[in-house]
């Protein structure tokens, strides 16, 4: 999945447990990752809500 800007964080699933660590990058790879729906922390303190099917 292409970002829109250059992230670093983490990807967190509902129960607020990280599931991916980000360093400085724009794709985010979702495969492996169980559908459902996530939240994407940047360490700027961005968040944004992401749906993997």
């Amino acid at each position: 999945m292409q970002l829109s800007r250059p992230i670093s964080g983490a990807l967190h699933d509902l129960t607020g447990r990280p599931v991916r660590q980000l360093a400085t990058t724009n794709q985010l790879e979702t495969s492996g990752l169980a559908a459902g729906i996530y939240v994407l922390r940047a360490t700027d303190g961005a968040t944004s809500k992401l749906v993997v099917r």
